[in-house]
């Protein structure tokens, strides 16, 4: 792991430069077949890029496909609600836009992870009974628009740190539509979550500041001073998102006074304490990142070098790697056990699955003649939950020893 220097070290973990190389020692450790939890079948990526290229013809006639964002789980069940929204809203100029839309981005990547599977929401714009992420993503939605983040009433579309930091879980109760028959383990971490996001966002008044008031969407005003002096990267839009919002993060682990989010240890990379065990792999940072990138494409404002970041493994792509065959794990490991963030099968399955999607995008490009840039890793992410939907629909019976059993009140994830 470099650099190896102070402070630097723990910085460079916070990279997705950080994330890929981690994931790839890992990596080659399952290809030596020497890990102790997972085994990779290399032989059986090349038929999973078969089906999801089919998929992509089924699915994208028209070749569009949009990147797995916060902006696909609005439009679950083929409704754009947030375009709905946005459009009824009207505004005024497109950095208004961009303010509330990556307020909307970064309340959603935070609390809108995975939820328990029983669990579920009654979306009134749609009247539809969801499940899932895409549950939870627009149960925020509801509240965002319903101005339950805003200061101001005359403006519910914002999200006000002062309002977040006095966030009660009886009113999150009340939103999230919780009763004894409809729990959600975890809401509490959720809430807590956005309760630190408004006192992160306070503490760091140079990044989201304007005007007195404290929102996350006036990071806009930071990335435009940026983009005049040279082209905004991905990464460097990730960077200050890490930057800003880490210490919402609870019992992750620490570096030179660096909160390290979602970051875990692996026993085979190094010995007890060395920084060498440490594996990154900052999943909701990542997915809040290209929640904005995408975003600020609507506006003509270009973030560059797109697949500079990773892969976010959340659940579903991890399994749809265990579905097809591309990876195992002992039944043990993936079902017995509710599992932690940092349990090291889970750590493996997540960074082995990091570099699986980066190997599926050289396939899938190699065989559609296509540049990575014209299917970025997100789009890539989008067609595995394609893969995950189809594989889940089309099985009569549990896929057993393929699904994973997590651990609710995950800090990170």
């Amino acid at each position: 792991m470099t650099p190896s220097n102070g402070n630097s070290a723990a910085l460079y973990l916070l990279t997705p430069a950080a994330v890929r190389a981690q994931s790839q020692k890992l990596f080659e450790l399952a290809c030596q077949n020497t890990l102790s939890h997972s085994r990779l079948e290399k032989e059986k990526l090349a038929p999973l890029a078969d089906k999801l290229i089919q998929l992509m013809q089924e699915k994208a006639q028209d070749g569009a496909i949009g990147p797995l964002t916060c902006w696909r789980d609005f439009e679950c069940g083929a409704l754009d609600r947030w375009g709905l929204i946005a459009g009824g809203r009207g505004f005024e100029a497109p950095e208004e836009m961009a303010y509330a839309a990556i307020d909307l981005a970064v309340v959603t990547s935070l609390f809108a992870t995975e939820p328990n599977q029983h669990w579920q929401y009654d979306a009134p714009l749609s009247g539809e009974t969801l499940q899932g992420r895409e549950a939870m993503a627009n149960a925020v939605l509801n509240m965002f628009t319903s101005g339950a983040f805003s200061a101001k009433a005359e403006d519910p579309l914002r999200v006000d740190a002062e309002i977040l930091m006095a966030l009660q879980d009886e009113e999150v109760t009340q939103s999230l539509q919780l009763t004894s028959r409809n729990a959600l383990e975890g809401f509490k971490e959720r809430t807590r979550r956005l309760r630190a996001l408004g006192e992160a966002l306070a503490m760091r008044g140079d990044l989201f500041e304007q005007g007195g008031d404290i929102r996350p969407g006036f990071l806009f005003h930071h990335l435009q001073e940026i983009a005049q002096e040279a082209p905004l990267t991905a990464a460097k839009l990730l960077d200050l998102l890490q930057e800003g919002i880490s210490p919402v993060w609870k019992n992750a682990p620490t570096m030179d006074g660096v909160n390290l989010g979602d970051t875990a240890k692996h026993s085979m990379l190094g010995k007890e304490g060395d920084p060498a065990q440490l594996v990154p792999l900052h999943c909701q940072m990542q997915w809040m990142t290209n929640s904005i990138i995408e975003a600020l494409m609507w506006i003509g404002f270009e973030v560059q070098n797109w697949n500079t970041l990773t892969a976010c493994t959340n659940l579903r792509c991890v399994e749809t790697f265990l579905q097809a065959g591309v990876l195992t794990q002992s039944l043990n490991d993936c079902e017995a056990t509710p599992l932690a963030f940092d349990d090291e099968s889970l750590v493996e399955l997540r960074a082995l699955s990091i570099i699986l999607v980066e190997e599926l995008a050289v396939i899938i490009c190699q065989k559609l003649e296509l540049t990575r840039e014209q299917l970025p890793l997100p789009c890539i992410a989008s067609v595995l939950e394609w893969y995950h939907q189809w594989q889940n629909a089309s099985q009569n019976t549990k896929l057993k020893g393929k699904t994973i059993n997590l651990r609710y009140d995950n800090p990170v994830y």
